[in-house]
């Protein structure tokens, strides 16, 4: 689910900036931003980095047992996950500027697009009700932190929490019967 959500997020973005921008190639990439083989790092193009996953804690119930085909049936409740994503401006020296124009435009698309669905997002997953993209605000000291624990070197960069990925597992154990009558006890002292 998580991999889904994220696509989406990366197609809208991707096919938004080739439209403003007049751009045949792919703008976006997924990636971990660390050091190796396919790096975007000074690639000219913005990358999309997963930073951190939570749980959502909203639940009304964490029991297992839920009404079901006129039973009982044991099925755990949903997990709601939010999905910390980095979107970094990885762009040479000689294209900085550039770099910071195509970070305000995505920037730009979150602000007027802050919630997918299946209305406003052709070909969402069935499984995906909603996502929500909210940017967070990070201090500069957490920014530093941040970036030297990714061990790579500062870029323009901004992160966004997306809302409620929901994990559901679809197996129930058993579908118990409930019970229909109370039968008091006839036993005679």
């Amino acid at each position: 689910m998580i991999s889904l959500a994220l696509h989406t997020i990366h197609n809208g973005l991707n096919t938004h900036l080739k439209e403003v921008l007049q751009l045949q190639k792919e703008t976006v990439v997924m990636h971990t931003l660390s050091e190796g083989k396919n790096n975007p790092l000074d690639a000219n193009n913005l990358a999309l980095t997963t930073v951190n996953i939570e749980v959502e804690n909203n639940r009304t119930t964490n029991s297992p047992y839920i009404k079901r085909d006129g039973g009982i049936a044991k099925q755990y409740p949903p997990i709601n996950l939010n999905i910390y994503i980095l979107i970094s401006a990885c762009f040479k020296t000689e294209q900085y500027l550039e770099g910071l124009h195509w970070l305000s435009e995505a920037i730009g698309f979150f602000q007027n697009k802050p919630v997918f669905d299946a209305r406003n997002t052709p070909g969402l997953p069935p499984e995906i009700d909603k996502l929500t993209m909210e940017l967070v605000n990070v201090d500069i000291q957490q920014q530093g932190h941040f970036w030297a624990a990714l061990s790579g070197k500062y870029m323009p960069s901004v992160i966004y929490k997306m809302r409620q990925v929901t994990i559901t597992e679809n197996k129930m154990k058993a579908i118990l019967p409930t019970v229909q009558k109370i039968i008091p006890n006839l036993i005679k002292k």
